[in-house]
């Protein structure tokens, strides 16, 4: 299920407990010290207010034209900016040239902790495709500290390949002036404020957190770490099969590449907003898009997180999984303003049709559920509702409403009901009327309908089982007046 997240986090790699702490250390400000020679004193968080704390000042505002939002603290100082601005410009520069000197000639290496997770940084970064990174100083964010200042600082990186857009995302970064007050220099003394990001709700994508192992296919750009690594030859050759049947069957244009995260925990996923379910650790796999940065609502791409017990799952259970997320991918936001029903199933229905009819299995409790409620079940899965008790029917539904019109008006009738939801505040019902001859009722009945006689009108299996569909040598029809009289099995 597509989810909307900002893609706001950047922050230092964490590798391994000692430097979780040295970094907890060297990330937060301590006490005020007097203003050294060239400080800015006074404004909101001068003497009195310990760095880190939140000065009492206007709501954040957001900005669409690539500089900065206002974010909070006082004025930067022409002086300081530039100083700031021009060591972030040699940190970017390095970064994308790779050059691994220049990147720590930048850093305060007196804090050994900070240095090693800047290096474990450069070396992620240094395997992803790169094709834009730079920094930019907000104006107005300045917080005096007790070794120099915090600025927010707004990081702009875009995936090459993958991304429209540069990915706009927000961090506080401190410099320290190193060296004799008169004749010394500021370097980056840390990229995390723990407090800060709590309070501003950052998230950090998985480069910025743990050591990553990237692998590139065709199509695919799939993030490991060290844990999860062994499972990249065979994830591999499962993602680029599924990019490539998914691309044949999703009627919209789509440059037919993600980014897909592969980790060995499900520490990321826990970060995602508006997660369906109770529980992050019951879903599979699930698709995010990444909005372009604060204020701006374009999306840049669509990225897949995968649970860890799916990177050892061989077998069509886990390539089906792959086509349903990517399906999500490349209908992008085409499906925002559509019913539940109708981007779930019409993902499910893509992530089957790479199958041969016998082996598309259902839930066995979707199916049993569908056979007890079958005289009673008259609406389709709403969207407050979908990822209840009885998602899995409502997956199974849902996937089946699609097959029915696929059955019933044609192959595209799935892609033309999508398309009339393209705007927001359209209304479901009466649209479902005017395209199909059939209410949301009808649809729902002979969606149950077919789904019940396509698997098993017999007694249910056990609960614990998928279903597949039984042999038939029925054909197609077209929609009739009662809710049985629907298609004897898939036709796709």
């Amino acid at each position: 299920m597509p989810i909307a997240r900002a893609d706001r986090g950047l922050r230092a790699s964490l590798l391994g407990a000692s430097v979780i702490a040295a970094l907890l250390v060297s990330g937060c400000a301590g006490t005020v010290a007097p203003a050294a020679p060239g400080d800015v004193a006074g404004g909101p968080a001068g003497p009195g207010t310990p760095a880190g704390q939140q000065p009492n000042l206007p709501a954040p505002t957001g900005a669409v034209d690539g500089t900065p939002p206002l974010v909070e603290g006082m004025a930067v100082p022409p002086d300081l900016d530039a100083a700031f601005s021009q060591l972030l410009d040699r940190r970017a520069q390095a970064i994308l040239a790779r050059d691994r000197t220049g990147f720590v000639d930048v850093l305060d290496t007196r804090d050994e902790g900070f240095v090693v997770a800047q290096e474990g940084y450069f070396a992620n970064l240094a395997q992803l495709p790169l094709a834009a990174l730079s920094y930019a100083v907000d104006p107005s964010s300045l917080v005096r500290g007790a070794r120099g200042y915090s600025v927010v600082v707004e990081i702009s990186m875009q995936l090459d390949g993958f991304d429209a857009l540069p990915v706009r995302t927000l961090d506080r970064f401190r410099f320290d002036r190193v060296g004799r007050a008169s004749s010394g220099r500021y370097l980056l003394a840390s990229v995390t404020d723990r407090a800060w990001e709590e309070t501003h709700d950052i998230q950090a994508q998985p480069w910025e957190e743990r050591p990553v192992q990237v692998r590139r296919g065709a199509g695919v750009l799939a993030v490991f770490d060290d844990a999860s690594v062994r499972s990249a030859p065979g994830l591999m050759g499962a993602l680029e099969r599924s990019v490539s049947d998914v691309a044949a069957r999703v009627p919209y244009a789509w440059d037919r590449s993600v980014v897909v995260y592969a980790l060995s925990d499900t520490d990321f996923i826990r970060t995602l907003d508006d997660l369906p379910g109770d529980s992050p650790d019951a879903l599979d796999g699930i698709a995010f898009t990444v909005p372009a940065g604060p204020g701006d609502p374009r999306t840049v791409a669509t990225r897949i997180v995968l649970n860890p017990r799916i990177l050892t799952r061989g077998g069509e259970a886990r390539e089906r999984l792959l086509r349903h997320e990517l399906t999500h991918v490349a209908v992008a936001e085409r499906d925002d303003h559509a019913p539940a029903w109708l981007s779930e199933g019409i993902a499910e229905w893509v992530s089957v049709q790479a199958l041969p009819e016998g082996r598309r299995q259902v839930s066995a409790d979707a199916l049993r559920a569908a056979r007890r409620e079958a005289g009673g079940i008259d609406a389709l899965p709403a969207d407050a509702t979908f990822n209840d008790d009885d998602s899995a029917l409502h997956y199974a539904i849902s996937w089946w409403a699609c097959e029915y019109l696929a059955a019933a008006y044609g192959p595209t009738a799935p892609w033309s009901v999508l398309d009339a939801f393209a705007e927001p505040g359209v209304p479901e019902g009466p649209t479902i009327q005017t395209l199909l001859q059939i209410s949301t009722t009808k649809l729902a009945r002979r969606a149950t309908a077919l789904l019940v006689d396509t698997y098993a009108p017999e007694p249910s299996p056990e609960p614990s089982s998928g279903v597949s569909p039984k042999p038939s040598s029925g054909t197609s029809t077209g929609p009739r007046d009662t809710p049985t009289d629907t298609p004897s099995r898939s036709t796709q």
